[in-house]
């Protein structure tokens, strides 16, 4: 059963579009996982909002939320922005 689950993942790798992943100059390979979470808008009512990070497994993902959950702090108001 795992050969099957892993054959899978080759899969998703091989699918996933260009612009969300890229090999790094130490040759890591790092995708874009996009983060869900419920939130109350200002007139009471619950909304789905979301956020994306890049990370290198599954893993790397679970552990990068982990520390955003445990010490993010608000850095400021982002007022524009430079493609790269």
């Amino acid at each position: 059963m795992s050969n099957a689950v892993e054959l899978t993942k080759e899969r998703i790798v091989r699918q996933t579009d260009a612009d969300c992943v890229f090999t790094d100059g130490y040759g890591v390979r790092w995708f874009k996982y996009e983060f869900k979470y419920p939130h109350r808008r200002p007139e009471g009512s619950l909304a789905d909002f979301a956020f994306d990070i890049w990370a290198t497994s599954d893993q790397d993902a679970a552990e990068r939320l982990a520390s955003i959950k445990a010490s993010a702090k608000i850095q400021g108001r982002i007022v524009t922005g430079i493609d790269t």
